[in-house]
């Protein structure tokens, strides 16, 4: 095994087999789909690292569609694919079994959906064009936290692009007013401005409130799931006593990761500022043994 190997592959193992898991320090939802395809090809080096491989794998396309939506061209979606596929971080980092390769792929998803929706006229067009891609973009939020915690940063910027687009709308609705009281105007483009001067602040509201169900009650739920496995062991009775067994789980990761030696600053951190020259390499391996 090589680098965390050690903790997600044996986490994984011991979700197939309902006992309690041995890393507990992010959340489950890598470690589950991880042992999926150990329970299908077996507690094997190819076992345990082929769905991380698949999520590498899985990128690059997401990384290509990504790259497609936000320019409307195809050879800077080639682009954008090409220099994902031949970065050698995301080559080895995704060849074994880290949980990385989950929530940035889920996290690539998420913003491909989000780019979708802002690149709609959220005001003229009919609902149903336009909550499928908010659905889809905090279904893949919610997976990506229920990965790793760095899905919230994820959901930080989501939420900037989102109320940065309804704003945007909002003022369009205000200046469509103005131009209604301004001049004269054929009977088409005064029926358009009237349309964007009365729709714009109740359809804001009502994707605020499909919000509510796609970017909280939705995350919410597939985060709580996802300790299904983990919890599989503790034969719980109640909601409210799973519920205490997720909230104490939180507590025990924030602790860990807050903590000095341990996941703030172990003997391997590198901080964000440094990793553009590599001034510490990942340390992958060692040259000997331990008992």
């Amino acid at each position: 095994m090589y680098f965390d190997e050690i903790y997600h592959a044996r986490t994984a193992y011991e979700h197939t087999q309902g006992t309690v898991p041995y890393e507990t320090t992010h959340p489950p939802l890598g470690k589950v789909i991880m042992s999926w395809f150990v329970t299908l090809l077996g507690m094997t080096p190819f076992g345990w690292r082929f769905a991380g491989c698949l999520m590498g794998m899985l990128m690059v396309p997401a990384m290509y569609l990504l790259g497609k939506q936000l320019t409307k061209r195809t050879a800077m979606g080639f682009a954008a694919a090409a220099l994902m596929a031949l970065d050698c971080m995301h080559y080895t980092q995704t060849r074994i079994a880290t949980i990385d390769s989950f929530p940035v792929l889920f996290i690539i998803l998420c913003f491909f959906f989000m780019l979708r929706f802002l690149q709609r006229d959220i005001v003229a067009e009919p609902l149903k064009k336009v909550l499928p891609d908010l659905a889809l973009s905090g279904f893949f939020m919610g997976c990506a936290v229920a990965s790793k915690w760095i899905g919230v940063y994820a959901g930080l910027g989501l939420a900037v692009l989102y109320f940065w687009h309804c704003a945007r709308h909002l003022l369009l609705g205000r200046g469509a007013k103005k131009a209604l009281a301004a001049r004269e105007l054929s009977p088409e483009d005064r029926a358009r401005l009237k349309l964007r001067a009365d729709t714009a602040p109740r359809r804001i509201l009502v994707l605020c409130l499909w919000c509510l169900l796609f970017f909280v009650a939705v995350p919410a739920g597939i985060y709580l799931l996802s300790y299904i496995p983990y919890f599989r062991y503790a034969h719980t009775s109640s909601p409210g006593e799973w519920l205490k067994l997720v909230l104490n789980a939180q507590e025990g990761m924030f602790s860990y990761h807050s903590k000095p030696g341990l996941g703030m600053d172990h003997l391997f951190y590198s901080p964000w500022y440094e990793w553009p020259l590599i001034v510490r390499p990942m340390y992958y391996a060692m040259a000997y043994y331990l008992p």
